[in-house]
């Protein structure tokens, strides 16, 4: 399933890589947000540490919006979804094949608006800060995770659902879900004794896993049958 899924990965990057404008789209979104960003913050070093990794997550919430609803309904639209499956292929490893491409790109446009966040930052106040260890393990492990499990949630929702609205409001609603989990347990935890960077790498790790848990949960769900049924 593994191997299927990659080959299926790698037919959407290709496609999606044609797509110039859709790529000059995605490096302008993640320029423009990170110089704009970059202009709201202080040179407070922990004002940014802390409000990073949320910015940074943001091109995987709206990723799929603009992306995801073509992306994982191309072949259903196109009426090909059954001769697809005659494959060896099966609708797991399609959706999974999906996931990782897309969260592939999203990843990259969030690392991108980081980065110019960082050098605007640097430019405008001369001085480059420091990154703790907790901040890079969300954006660089903890976020892409989150992300994919949120485009993985959305996609499912799309493939077995033919409402574009239903995956867009279930999207909204995790998310916000998403801020009020994350809220909750920064709360809890801010009882004991615990470093704020340390605090919201566990909190994200929490909330990392319980979409994880949601997102694996759908996928079982996921039958050719279902998708077929959709078109």
């Amino acid at each position: 399933m593994a191997n299927l899924a990659f080959v299926v990965a790698k037919h959407e990057l290709r496609s999606i890589l044609k797509l110039w404008i859709l790529l000059l789209v995605m490096v302008f979104f993640a320029t423009a947000a990170g110089v704009i960003f970059a202009e709201s913050f202080s040179s407070d070093p922990n004002s940014f540490q802390i409000l990073l990794p949320f910015l940074s997550l943001a091109p995987m919430i709206f990723f799929p919006i603009i992306v995801i609803p073509y992306q994982f309904t191309m072949e259903k639209s196109e009426r090909c979804i059954e001769s697809l499956f005659s494959t060896p292929l099966t609708a797991k490893d399609v959706c999974a094949g999906k996931v990782i491409a897309s969260t592939l790109l999203a990843y990259i446009t969030s690392l991108i608006m980081s980065l110019v966040m960082i050098i605007s930052i640097y430019l405008r106040y001369d001085s480059l800060i420091p990154l703790p260890l907790s901040t890079l393990t969300i954006i660089l492990v903890i976020n892409p995770i989150t992300g994919g499990s949120l485009i993985g949630i959305f996609g499912i929702i799309q493939l077995i659902n033919p409402s574009e609205i239903i995956g867009r409001l279930v999207l909204f609603a995790l998310f916000f879900g998403y801020c009020y989990g994350l809220t909750h347990f920064v709360k809890l935890l801010s009882n004991f004794s615990i470093p704020p960077q340390y605090m919201l790498l566990a909190s994200t790790s929490i909330m990392a896993m319980a979409l994880s848990f949601i997102a694996l949960s759908l996928a079982k769900l996921l039958t050719e049958e279902r998708v077929v049924k959709s078109e």
